[in-house]
């Protein structure tokens, strides 16, 4: 990862640790202050722009940003859709759990890496299919984190409307987010105004949208703060109040530096630590230790993003282990074995380790043997043309960059008919060597054998373990270290996304075999040891505390 992807997603990171502090600060305040403060929060920035916006340095930039139709437009978008999901959060909480409708709601950076995608598609690239199951994954975490699963317990038939409004909030606030980071972007394009000027200027587009606060109370009677705090408290919030503009202003310019500098519409999907650092920050301040599952769905969150944004190993053996480290190691912090008859526990399970050893071994030497077999062959073939005619050479070298089995049979065959047109049918001998040994073919017996050894395995490991720390940690580590290894084995039969020999075209026109120096470990790798160990660790003491 390039250092301004980087710095990119640090920004992301200290806007969600910023933004997650706030609720910090609102457990603070007195409560009935806290149910008004959308309001009082929008107010009183708009009144802290307003010398920013009137004076010598703003002005100028603020009336042209108004005559700029696009910025307009886009700037009074995102704010009728930022008072339209609080609104919409507040309604769904009528018949809906506090922690689930912020579960739900928090499911905004999912739309607006979607939205950021289609508007700001000459910066970003579009999601892809395996950014929505990382995405999915990361929200997994968060609905771990708020324990969302011991609050579905009877839930009725008008609780779905508040979770349907919890889901409006959530893509309201997404295409929120997504029509300020183009409006940002304008901005500092047309008019030279920086994230931080643009926090000020984009505080008036509140204004129009605050009726929608006086509808809202009209057509819900009920619904309006009855406010009634005694002027001690009042005056003993203020430090707090601006506790929390002063935390908004850090979290809204540090993202909006970010947008300004995103490639990719998933990295946006790093928002996902907010309720974690929510969670860390509330266990500092109040000396509470974290539960299981808030540690379990904090991993969750970092998981995902490592492997997605972060990009540690991106191998599938790499990212199946991971998944099943989650998946075994959840699955025995949550639900209890299904049979208690365990006494052979461990016996069956070294049966089927037996088993599945002595067929891992002999497709993995199958597929070393070939790969040795393949990279002397190619070795002999450069030696063979290196002083022979230069398209040879070229279309050897072409053969060499085949990364698909349709490119390697049609570059065999034009290498084959040039050598045989040049008389030298003992290098086109060699060239036959090598496509027969490039033929692989998939032993599905094999894989079928594997693949039954492994469904064993988890069923046996997970349904009939015994309720103990060593028999639940045993197969949190040991289930997914064979479906790694059974990935292995797939990777090397049927991944041709590599190319065939690592080659040097030296001034002379020579190819030689490139010689790869010793290196630092990449940050690759780092991140993969370190999200490692962190997972094992987190599982190996969570699974010591009682399920929350």
């Amino acid at each position: 990862m390039n250092y301004r992807r980087a710095s990119t997603i640090e920004l992301i990171l200290l806007s969600a640790a910023a933004y997650a502090a706030i609720p910090v600060a609102l457990s603070e305040m007195d409560p009935q202050l806290v149910s008004s403060f959308p309001v009082v929060l929008i107010v009183l920035k708009v009144a802290i722009a307003l010398p920013v916006a009137v004076s010598a340095w703003g002005r100028s930039r603020f009336l042209a940003s108004l005559k700029d139709r696009n910025i307009l437009l886009l700037s009074s978008i995102q704010a009728f859709f930022f008072v339209l999901s609080l609104l919409l959060f507040a309604m769904s909480l009528a018949s809906l759990d506090t922690p689930v409708a912020i579960v739900i709601t928090e499911t905004w950076p999912i739309p607006s890496a979607i939205a950021m995608g289609y508007l700001m598609r000459d910066q970003l690239s579009r999601l892809e299919g395996s950014d929505y199951l990382w995405g999915s994954i990361a929200f997994l975490g968060v609905v771990l984190v708020l324990d969302l699963p011991s609050k579905l317990d009877g839930v009725e038939t008008s609780t779905w409307i508040g979770a349907l409004l919890a889901l409006a909030s959530a893509v309201t606030m997404g295409l929120s987010v997504a029509f300020k980071a183009r409006a940002v972007k304008l901005m500092r394009e047309r008019h030279h105004i920086g994230p931080v000027l643009s926090y000020f200027l984009l505080q008036f587009f509140f204004l129009p949208a605050l009726p929608l606060f006086a509808i809202y109370f009209a057509v819900f009677p009920g619904a309006e703060p009855a406010i009634d705090v005694p002027a001690g408290s009042l005056w003993d919030s203020w430090p707090w109040v601006l506790v929390i503009v002063a935390l908004n202003f850090t979290s809204s310019v540090l993202y909006s530096f970010a947008t300004l500098k995103l490639k990719r519409a998933s990295d946006g999907f790093v928002w996902f630590f907010t309720p974690a650092f929510s969670l860390l920050l509330f266990s500092l301040w109040t000396g509470e230790a974290l539960k299981g599952h808030e540690l379990i769905g904090l991993t969750f969150i970092l998981s995902s993003n490592l492997l997605l944004t972060i990009a540690a190993d991106t191998t599938r053996a790499f990212k199946s282990l991971v998944l099943t480290v989650l998946g075994a190691g959840s699955w025995c912090y949550f639900v209890d074995p299904f049979f208690v008859q365990n006494e052979y526990y461990f016996d069956a399970l070294s049966i089927l380790s037996i088993f599945f050893v002595v067929i891992l071994v002999e497709g993995l030497g199958q597929v070393s043997r070939q790969s040795d077999e393949e990279q002397r062959l190619l070795i002999e073939l450069n030696h063979a043309l290196a002083d022979k005619d230069a398209h040879l050479a070229d279309a050897f070298v072409h053969l060499c960059k085949g990364q698909s089995p349709v490119l390697f049979k049609r570059r065999y065959h034009l290498l084959r008919r040039a050598l045989i047109a040049g008389g030298h049918r003992h290098i086109a001998l060699d060239l036959d060597r090598l496509a027969h040994a490039r033929n692989r073919t998939l032993r599905l017996g094999k894989h079928v054998s594997l693949a039954a050894c492994l469904v064993a395995t988890a069923s046996i490991g997970l349904l009939a373990r015994p309720e103990t720390w060593l028999a639940e940690m045993f197969i949190t580590v040991y289930l997914p270290s064979m479906v790694f290894s059974f990935f292995i084995l797939i990777e090397g039969q049927l991944d041709q996304e590599r190319s065939l020999f690592r080659h040097l075209t030296t001034p002379g026109g020579d190819h030689v075999i490139r010689v790869l120096a010793q290196r630092s470990p990449r940050d690759s790798v780092i991140w993969s040891l370190i999200l490692s160990a962190f997972i094992i660790v987190t599982y190996a003491y969570a699974l010591t505390l009682a399920p929350a």
